[in-house]
């Protein structure tokens, strides 16, 4: 609420800028949200639409402009950031599920995510605890959807890790597909594919040396766990946090 008495937006963004090398999306855009209300964005092909809505849910960072949640500036890098904030997007987009209902398409992939939510799944470092993530309903839900769509597809399961024994999508969603009987390959940097086995004996490996390099070292089973901590609570704040 402003002194006057008017509401506030509660998002507004002022003098946004964002360029494709010669080509300019957006050029000096101010947008306002107040709450309680329902705006459209209209324009001609090509008049930016798509990419203020892409800033705006951290898809894409703006060259130069503000945008402000509740009148406090935020910096968007990625879509979490956003989501964070409360900012959802539902995108123009042809990539859907036929066989899937609405809603199951705006969430697809959540169920398999990395970040699950509740405390109950991360322990006291927040690192992941797979064992519990891999009983939860969700995810089983999520697992017998892409079993289902291996049947009839081959399935790519996208992840940015470069080594694969530290992949989150190998150590969770791998697991229990290989446990279901499910082969899998990966594809590595260089294109060329490597299968699970021959990455459970380097898995194997690694364990080996690890227990060898201390004296007194008694083996263990390594817990089914991420390898990092990636509990919001354990991170740094991100720049629209601060």
């Amino acid at each position: 609420m402003t002194a006057s008495g008017q509401p506030s937006p509660v998002i507004d963004a002022t003098g946004l800028i964002k360029t494709f090398g010669s080509v300019v999306g957006l050029d000096g855009t101010d947008f306002d949200l107040y709450p309680g209300e329902v705006l459209g964005v209209i324009g001609d092909n090509g008049a930016g639409k798509s990419t203020l809505i892409k800033c705006l849910s951290g898809a894409m960072v703006p060259d130069a402009g503000e945008i402000r949640i509740d009148g406090m500036p935020v910096h968007f890098r990625r879509i979490q950031d956003a989501r964070a904030a409360g900012i959802e997007t539902v995108y123009q987009s042809l990539a859907i599920v036929p066989a899937l209902d609405i809603a199951t398409n705006l969430y697809l992939g959540r169920e398999l995510g990395g970040r699950p939510e509740g405390d109950d799944y991360y322990d006291a470092q927040g690192h992941v605890l797979y064992a519990r993530l891999a009983t939860s309903s969700l995810f089983l839900e999520g697992i017998d959807r892409l079993q289902k769509g291996a049947q009839t597809y081959r399935v790519a399961v996208m992840c940015a890790e470069e080594d694969p024994l530290n992949c989150h999508r190998r150590l969770l969603i791998g697991r229990v597909l290989r446990e279901r009987g499910v082969a899998l390959d990966h594809i590595r940097g260089d294109g060329t594919l490597q299968a699970e086995d021959e990455l459970l004996r380097a898995e194997a490996r690694h364990h080996q040396d690890s227990e060898q390099s201390s004296l007194f070292a008694t083996p263990q089973e390594a817990a089914w766990r991420s390898t990092r901590s990636v509990s919001r609570r354990n991170q740094p704040p991100s720049s629209s946090e601060r």
